[in-house]
């Protein structure tokens, strides 16, 4: 009789056990971590900026086959005023394979690429999604090639 008491209060704790380990006690909002802090971030990139914010954006350039450009190649950036909220329109020299643009609102863009002895080239960019440096690379035959650092 002493040995089914004992199994019988053995029993009846391991479901007691089961019971209470399947309820779940609600947490206090207060130690619940904030997961809204926590943001991902990737190395290079600029954070997202608020619509009437500026960034520079660093352009390299090179071409397919060659070690430098010839002199007197050109990029041109154009924004439209329903993407940008203003009309942006600026020219740089490549210089060393690279143009800095100062100052441009966070909004998609067109480049025309003018490199001397090749045909133009034109590619659009969303600057929401810039990484310093955007690379693009020119090729003898078909579209060029962007890469995001």
């Amino acid at each position: 009789m002493k040995y089914r008491m004992g199994i019988l209060a053995t029993l009846l704790g391991l479901v007691l056990f089961q019971i209470a380990g399947a309820i779940v006690i609600p947490q206090d909002e207060s130690n619940k971590p904030d997961n809204t802090d926590a943001k991902k971030t990737e190395d290079n990139r600029t954070p997202k900026a608020a619509s009437d914010s500026t960034i520079s954006v660093r352009i390299k350039v090179s071409v397919q086959g060659m070690k430098a450009l010839p002199t007197g190649s050109t990029i041109q950036l154009k924004g439209n005023q329903d993407a940008c909220k203003e009309a942006v329109e600026r020219e740089q020299p490549i210089q060393s394979g690279q143009a800095t643009f100062e100052d441009l609102p966070v909004c998609a863009v067109r480049l025309w690429i003018y490199i001397t002895g090749f045909s133009s080239q034109t590619v659009k960019v969303d600057l929401a999604n810039y990484k310093d440096p955007l690379q693009i690379m020119v090729k003898s035959n078909g579209p060029p090639v962007v890469k995001w650092q």
